[in-house]
């Protein structure tokens, strides 16, 4: 229930800014974005106790469903600074393994992203923007090794917005991740995971 009611909160922040929010210029102020596209999750174990996960990693894929929001501010006629927060509803699919004590499977879910997207204007309707920032997700191990940690790291992308209007804009972008190694515990092993992955996402946003 916590995912769908952070998604509540940023569409209902977003929707009760006040219409006098109407932006100055192209890609300016406070807005709602949603995409689609492909998502797939890199889940890497090392440094495993004796008995504990192979050092290999796994790559479960998620539908990609982001939400976000974002403030993006002009500090020139062309350039463009934005923090977005964008988070994926959708648990990822299961990837399975086998180990010492047996079998397992994998889960990635409650994932959410912090990013810096400076970008700049390469037409008057349509914007060029890099992505820098933080993440941070829920990896999920059950089976005959469970237990689950939450796995952060860096992402960065890049990508594009074209302009249908005053308000409404389409974009495409790709995002990587890559992921610090954290020690988890699970029946009574331990591993040192590590999140990364990649999404191409094509979606639709407005600003108010």
């Amino acid at each position: 229930m916590k995912k769908y009611f952070l998604a509540a909160s940023l569409i209902a922040t977003a929707m009760a800014a006040p219409m006098a929010l109407a932006q100055s210029g192209a890609f300016e102020g406070l807005g709602v974005f949603a995409s689609t596209g492909y998502n797939q999750y890199k889940v890497e174990a090392s440094n495993s106790s004796v008995g504990g996960l192979p050092n290999d990693s796994q790559t479960p894929a998620a539908g990609a469903v982001n939400l976000g929001l974002d403030y993006t501010w002009a500090f020139d006629t062309d350039k463009r600074i934005g923090l977005a927060l964008e988070f994926n509803p959708i648990d990822s699919s299961t990837a399975s393994g086998t180990a010492t004590l047996g079998d397992y499977s994998t889960k990635v879910k409650n994932y959410y992203q912090i990013t810096l997207n400076p970008g700049v204007l390469l037409q008057k309707d349509l914007l060029a923007y890099g992505k820098l920032g933080y993440f941070a997700a829920m990896v999920s191990y059950t089976g005959d090794y469970a237990g689950e940690s939450t796995q952060n790291g860096t992402v960065f992308g890049a990508g594009l917005k074209k302009k249908m209007d005053d308000a409404w804009y389409l974009y495409g972008e790709f995002n990587a991740r890559s992921g610090k190694a954290n020690n988890m515990a699970f029946s009574g092993q331990t591993s040192d995971i590590k999140l990364g992955g990649y999404s191409l996402l094509f979606g639709i946003g407005t600003t108010f």
